[in-house]
């Protein structure tokens, strides 16, 4: 039986009554390694471990930020990559890897575990398996369990939100150097006024690997007067620390920054338009809306309606009103898809709902051409009335209008005057253009070129 190093996985070579490592420079007794030879391959489901053992050095070599990975890291990143796969068979095999694995009693196993069968779409059962599963790994004092655990009661991730339990938690997971624990405590001394604490919890959460911390600190040095005085050569480390770490509103900040060239970081466009795009896809739904834009417009990526109308979704997924307003504009006049005006008066509505003044008086065109909903001048009016409360320069022109001619409100002079003076001071903000999504809805419900519409809104 061929026997391979626990450290960095290389084969051994027999050296009088020991195994060595040519490697590591270490021995190992014949017997202790034959049984976790055999454990492993119990895991794994296979026989031959070479896999493992190549994957253990592919990983060894990509990571360099691990000197050696232990046999629980290396299973986990094994069974993780089968775990991310489409295929429900691979699945199920990552699945039962970090099961058989966590039964054996490998930590990291248990705690993968753990993220898994708490994911959305799992039952409750299996979500309450998952925060039993951390439970345990606290009692085995494994640092990322706290963490993981505070971020429950904190968030009330699919539990009811427990402040003081969270917090609790996180004051145990900070002592043993969780880093989310360090962050959940920057924010508990930054929202009760004590600065120095805030900044050494968030600066050690960031240092331990926590994007989140290092946007914070990115947020904190370029606004200045909060915890630190404003330093730009800081809050532009930080952002890129936040991004580097993978979080995508540092993504998105750091993405933002090399399009234009700004916070110090040299002009690169390709760069910046994969970390926005990256953002964009990790839930991040301003970059979701930055994206639709750059399809609508031609603005950093190429024109490219279906994949505008993709992003605008996106965005409105995730709960942004804009987003929302943009996906019933398109598909409402059947930009990047067929034409579907009840899909985009929904849309619309789920904008108004959220407070949007544009989508008001979008929608407030809906009820007045009987598109994707009834006619209904009465509901024209009620929505171009609420567009205008909100801000939106073109329904207070229009409201203004109507109150002059009396046509569906009374007609009230005075009224239509304020209307009249509210669109001016929007314009002289520079509030009184219509929004792409409009420009674009309007020019394809009128037979007009979409390129053409565009060039007029860029002039």
């Amino acid at each position: 039986m061929n026997c391979h190093c626990p450290h960095c996985g290389k084969e051994l070579v027999e050296d009088s009554e020991a195994l060595q490592c040519t490697f590591c420079h270490e021995n190992f007794l014949p017997s202790e390694v034959e049984e976790r030879e055999a454990q492993l391959a119990k895991i794994l489901g296979e026989r031959n471990l070479a896999s493992f053992h190549a994957s253990k050095m592919d990983i060894l070599h990509r990571y360099s930020d691990h000197d050696f990975l232990t046999d629980g890291e290396a299973i986990v990143r094994v069974a993780s990559d089968y775990l991310k796969s489409s295929s429900s068979k691979e699945y199920a095999q990552g699945f039962k890897i970090i099961e058989r694995a966590s039964e054996a009693g490998y930590s990291e196993a248990s705690f993968r575990l753990a993220e898994e069968l708490r994911k959305d779409w799992r039952s409750e059962e299996e979500a309450q398996r998952g925060h039993d599963l951390l439970v345990q790994l606290t009692e085995k004092d494994y640092p990322p369990a706290y963490g993981a655990l505070a971020k429950i009661y904190l968030r009330g991730e699919r539990a009811q939100k427990d402040y003081r339990q969270g917090m609790k938690i996180a004051a145990s997971g900070a002592r043993l150097g969780d880093a989310f624990c360090h962050y959940a405590l920057g924010y508990y001394y930054e929202t009760n006024g004590d600065k120095e604490q805030a900044l050494a919890h968030y600066k050690e959460a960031a240092e331990r690997r926590n994007g989140e911390a290092a946007y914070r600190l990115f947020v904190a040095y370029k606004n200045g007067a909060t915890l630190v005085e404003k330093d730009d050569k800081a809050a532009a480390s930080y952002m890129k620390r936040g991004a580097d770490l993978g979080y995508p509103r540092a993504q998105f900040a750091l993405g933002r920054a090399l399009l234009k060239g700004e916070w110090g970081f040299e002009k690169n466009p390709q760069q910046g338009i994969i970390l926005v795009m990256n953002a964009a896809v990790a839930g991040n739904a301003d970059a979701a809306l930055f994206a639709a834009y750059a399809y609508c417009t031609g603005e950093y990526l190429p024109i490219d309606e279906r994949s505008a109308l993709t992003f605008f979704n996106l965005a409105s997924s995730l709960g942004d009103a804009e987003g929302s307003y943009g996906a019933g504009a398109f598909h409402a006049a059947g930009i990047g898809t067929p034409p579907c005006p009840e899909i985009g008066a929904m849309d619309l509505q789920k904008a108004v709902d959220a407070g949007h003044g544009p989508a008001c008086q979008l929608l407030a065109d809906f009820y007045g051409r009987g598109l994707g909903v009834k006619k209904d001048a009465n509901k024209t009016i009620e929505l171009t009335k609420l567009g205008a409360e909100r801000g939106f320069g073109m329904s207070c022109l229009l409201m203004s209008k109507l109150c002059r001619s009396g046509v569906g409100v009374p007609k009230d002079k005075a009224k239509a005057k304020e209307w009249e003076k509210k669109a001016k001071e929007l314009k002289k903000k520079g509030d009184l253009g219509l929004p792409v999504p409009f420009i674009l809805y309007r020019a394809r419900i009128a037979g007009e070129p979409l390129d053409k519409a565009l060039r007029k809104y860029k002039k």
